[in-house]
């Protein structure tokens, strides 16, 4: 998700079924020494609201999707909301 602005940005995420937090990593390197990792290991890792700062071209990080499904991302900014997507997360086949 890339949006650019003048001020900063925060991001809430939302599982659409069962209303639980999605959960964000945007910090330096990988969340996780290795993977897979359990559902309570996503549950419990990160943040659930991403401030960006203002101005910012490009940060790298991960939502980490606890289960398959639709999830709503939500844009504020100045405690406005300016965007909003919704994602659908399918499961992963080997």
């Amino acid at each position: 998700m890339l949006l650019s602005a003048d001020d900063k940005q925060s991001r809430r995420g939302i599982d659409c079924s069962t209303g639980k937090s999605l959960r964000f990593w945007y910090r330096g390197g990988s969340p996780f020494q290795t993977v897979p990792v359990s559902k309570q290991q996503l549950e419990t890792t990160g943040t659930v609201t991403q401030v960006f700062p203002a101005a910012v071209r490009a940060l790298h990080g991960y939502m980490l999707f606890t289960e398959a499904g639709r999830w709503k991302i939500t844009v504020s900014q100045k405690g406005r909301r300016v965007g909003v997507v919704v994602v659908q997360v399918r499961p992963q086949t080997s």
